[in-house]
């Protein structure tokens, strides 16, 4: 949450398009991210490329190839002086001028002898690697370390105007949503000593329609919340229609209707998730309590749970039924 005593974010105004796609999580990822591509050819400077602009953490190009003037014609990211040179080198040199968060460098060797002089090179903490433009048998003896080694694997190749893309990898998961608007747990239902201070400070009553649009929305919505609870014996509405006329009554006399437009469309989006009262479920407050009481401290009820567990993914891999559960799993109760 940002505000005034907020560090300002670096990366913000820089990266501001594709936080929006991806978020601020996506985009830490993506600068921390070291990838690995095999072969210096125009599709690898194409695809880092779009790895670079948007702020890719580290790149290394694996290459033992020189430039010639034929590479000139389809790679964008080599011209004349690079003939000659190392194409691994020159076009590492190009692509990082295109963003200096970016860091990079060239290995100037074969791929196929370098994986034959190193084995475990694709086990060094690579978080992807792009195979481009690769011969059938060095492919396939990438594809067999990068498995081994758990990196996911890219297989790019392209012919003129056609092209295709493969991948390689053991699992993909997808772990975080990012929902349109973010809800704030302000714990308005048991508030800490000093929000509730905060928040009583403020005289509602004497306040104008300009003074009024400056009061952090927090503010009213907590002493609305005071307001109701001593009108309905200290409890927060539950129902929709208690709720409902939670919103209605959030409206202070001294506003004119105009002005409370933007206020009220604000308050009302929040009221629902910040008049709940938060706390355990009964279920799992019974759950605690009964492993308290246990000798140990549930050790006990734990080594039986993890017992049972093993038991029954032994049997499921060793094709049979699943085995019964422990004897000590049996005998411990809830």
């Amino acid at each position: 949450m940002s505000g005034p005593g907020a560090p300002a974010d670096p990366n913000a105004a820089r990266y501001d398009r594709q936080l929006r796609l991806w978020g601020a999580n996506g985009q830490r990822a993506l600068m921390e991210a070291r990838v690995l591509v095999l072969g210096a050819s125009a599709t690898a400077a194409e695809t880092l490329k779009n790895l670079v602009l948007p702020g890719i953490g580290h790149f290394t190009i694996v290459d033992g190839a020189t430039v010639t003037r034929r590479d000139l014609g389809n790679n964008f990211f080599l011209i004349e002086e690079h003939v000659g040179q190392p194409r691994a080198a020159a076009m590492t040199q190009m692509l990082l001028e295109m963003n200096d968060d970016v860091r990079g460098e060239a290995k100037v060797v074969d791929p196929a002898q370098l994986l034959a002089a190193e084995p475990d090179f694709l086990s060094r903490g690579w978080d992807l690697v792009v195979a481009t433009q690769m011969d059938g048998t060095t492919l396939a003896s990438v594809a067999a370390k990068a498995w081994d080694a758990e990196v996911p694997l890219m297989i790019l190749r392209s012919i003129g105007l056609l092209g295709y893309l493969r991948l390689q990898l053991r699992r993909h998961e997808v772990v975080e949503a990012k929902p349109d608007a973010k809800h704030w747990d302000l714990r308005l239902a048991d508030k800490w000593p000093e929000l509730d201070e905060f928040c009583r400070s403020f005289d509602m009553g004497g306040l104008d329609d300009r003074a009024h649009r400056h009061v952090p929305f927090v503010v009213i919505l907590s002493q609305r919340m005071e307001a109701w609870r001593a009108a309905h014996g200290g409890r927060a509405p539950k129902s929709m229609a208690e709720k409902n006329d939670f919103k209605v009554g959030q409206k202070p006399n001294t506003c004119k209707p105009k002005a409370w437009e933007l206020r009220g469309s604000q308050l009302d989006s929040h009221t629902h998730t910040h008049t709940h009262t938060l706390g355990i479920r009964k279920g799992g407050e019974q759950i605690l309590r009964r492993r308290a009481q246990l000798p140990g401290g549930g050790e006990q009820l734990l080594h039986g749970l993890r017992r049972q567990r093993r038991g029954l993914r032994g049997g499921r891999d060793g094709g049979g039924s699943p085995q019964e559960p422990a004897d000590e799993c049996r005998r411990v109760e809830l």
